[in-house]
């Protein structure tokens, strides 16, 4: 069976030709050889990238916040290229939406938000009640690139009740801001399939089984996810076609007003993203992010190694807030309320959910 799983992993990457490989629910993968099959299996993939002359990325989905996973074998890890940080969605969805069930309950009053931007996971060894144990390690010294993030994707909307993404359950104007802590962290942005120009159509738990007993029990599981949530009952059935038909994407809807300004506004950022020499900058000693003493406004530094700065100081709440800007020297790059991406102009004070993007040269 390891043979198997290591060479289906090289098959994928030289018949196939991908350029990564994402293992799912990694925690729940118990190994006590001499070698993981984590790390067998992260060395194959390169092997095999390096016989074609490419990278082949292996990254990770894990609930532990274990840095072992991205450290590298000389320093007895597994040396996986990067590890979702789910952190960063449960701290920022808790923010936009205020649920409280389920792990949104762990991220209440203290500063995980702008933990989880500037050092990767938020929870590093604290107590956490929904997982009834101190839960994570330290990860501020880890490079930024070691971490994936996510306003949205395949688990979080997935496992909804009803699928609902993000732009269902929010203003516009919160999810312009979602977009904004994304872009502007260190760690790699994650996009979910219709997230970048604001697909409303949910996406459910579906699923196609022959056998009727695997069905029933998935059946049975989803019902007891929702409800240890605290979730009301009466969710789609995963097995009916139905399920999986509501959830298919819409694609003319980019090019309605509304999702098109959305559509770039995210270009925009990816842009910045890629040329601004402090956005592009990887070092996390580079980056700090903190929020004021009334925990409404957030403010993320981040600087080049060339001297280069860029600040985004975001309202994380839904009233107006007082910010002033930063000083002499600096000049405002971006507006999430700008009208171009549908927003109401004005930067003071904040309006709700309000994200501002400042550089200042060296």
């Amino acid at each position: 069976m390891r043979r198997h799983v290591v060479e289906n992993v090289r098959y994928w990457v030289r018949e196939f030709h991908v350029d990564g490989v994402r293992l799912d629910a990694v925690h729940a993968i118990a190994d006590g050889s001499a070698v993981h099959i984590l790390a067998e299996l992260a060395a194959a993939a390169r092997a095999e990238g390096a016989r074609a002359g490419r990278p082949v990325h292996v990254i990770a989905e894990s609930h532990d916040n274990d840095r072992r996973l991205v450290l590298p074998p000389a320093e007895g890890g597994l040396g996986l290229d990067a590890v979702w940080s789910d952190d960063f969605h449960h701290a920022l969805h808790r923010r936009l939406t205020d649920e409280r069930a389920g792990y949104y309950g762990d991220f209440g009053e203290a500063p995980w938000l702008p933990r989880a931007l500037a050092e990767g996971f938020a929870f590093q060894g604290e107590p956490s009640a929904y997982w009834g144990r101190p839960r994570g390690t330290p990860s501020a010294d880890l490079p930024a690139e070691r971490f994936v993030i996510a306003v949205q994707n395949h688990d979080q909307a997935g496992n909804r009740p009803h699928g609902e993404r993000l732009g269902t359950l929010v203003a516009p104007a919160a999810v312009r801001l979602a977009v904004a802590l994304l872009c502007a962290a260190p760690a790699l942005p994650l996009l979910f399939m219709g997230e970048e120009y604001g697909e409303t159509a949910p996406f459910q738990f579906f699923a196609s089984f022959l056998d009727p007993a695997l069905a029933q029990a998935v059946r049975r599981g989803r019902a007891e996810d929702v409800q240890r949530f605290g979730w009301p009952p009466g969710i789609p059935d995963p097995d009916a076609p139905g399920t999986f038909v509501a959830s298919r994407l819409n694609h003319g809807l980019a090019a309605a007003p509304r999702h098109r300004a959305l559509r770039e506004y995210y270009r925009r950022w990816l842009a910045l993203r890629r040329a601004h020499p402090a956005l592009g900058a990887r070092g996390k000693a580079l980056a700090g992010a903190d929020l004021d003493p009334g925990g409404h406004v957030l403010t993320l530094d981040r600087r080049a190694p060339s001297g280069e700065e860029a600040r985004l100081v975001a309202n994380v709440t839904g009233a107006p807030r007082p910010a002033a800007p930063p000083g002499a020297g600096w000049r405002l790059l971006l507006d999430s309320e700008d009208p171009r991406w549908g927003g109401a102009g004005g930067a003071a004070p904040l309006a709700p959910w309000q994200a501002l993007l400042w550089e200042r040269a060296r």
